[in-house]
């Protein structure tokens, strides 16, 4: 019996447990270049800002970067809640989003609770050093997600329908504020 080459057992593992094989991170790899590019740019973007409303319960904040006359290239956006609170940037090029950089802030309890309101409802009060804090950046190419990294190492499986929803909302969402502050 013949074995099948290297190439196809690597590819047939890695789908199994949606997993990206060493050689398939080079669009990772060009788009954190792309990212760090936006980045050192950001002192000569263009920069406008507006208020988000109905995103949250307590509102946001989206601030737009672009260049001279060009596209969106990234948007920074901070939405806030009475449990936590989220601070997103996507980044774009030529209009198509790249990556997603997210970190989110759970709070122990609703900020609005406060000592003696704890005591009254039987539970602890606010307290920001029990802030659970999550990062998380999700690859995108096509407007399809390619990886999602939690914590900066943990990659996602993609094969997941967690994976799926997630890309579909994130690109939902980035493209609603792009096509609406373009």
């Amino acid at each position: 019996m013949q074995r099948p080459p290297v190439n196809v057992l690597v590819f047939w593992s890695a789908s199994l447990i949606g997993a990206y094989p060493v050689f398939a991170q080079a669009p990772v790899t060009d788009i954190d270049r792309e990212v760090a590019g936006v980045e050192g740019r950001l002192p000569s973007l263009k920069k406008d800002s507006v208020d988000l409303t109905g995103y949250s319960a307590e509102g946001g904040v989206a601030v737009f970067y672009r260049g001279a006359a060009g596209p969106i290239q990234l948007i920074h956006v901070h939405l806030f809640g009475e449990g936590g609170q989220s601070i997103q940037d996507f980044y774009f090029r030529d209009g198509a989003l790249l990556l997603c950089q997210e970190e989110f802030h759970k709070y122990n309890v609703p900020i609005t609770i406060d000592d003696s309101e704890a005591k009254e409802l039987g539970t602890e009060a606010f307290d920001p050093k029990k802030t659970e804090v999550v990062h998380n950046r999700y690859y995108f190419r096509g407007n399809d997600m390619i990886q999602w990294r939690k914590n900066s190492r943990t990659v996602v499986a993609s094969n997941t329908p967690e994976f799926r929803e997630t890309g579909e909302n994130l690109v939902r969402f980035a493209t609603e504020l792009f096509q609406r502050y373009k």
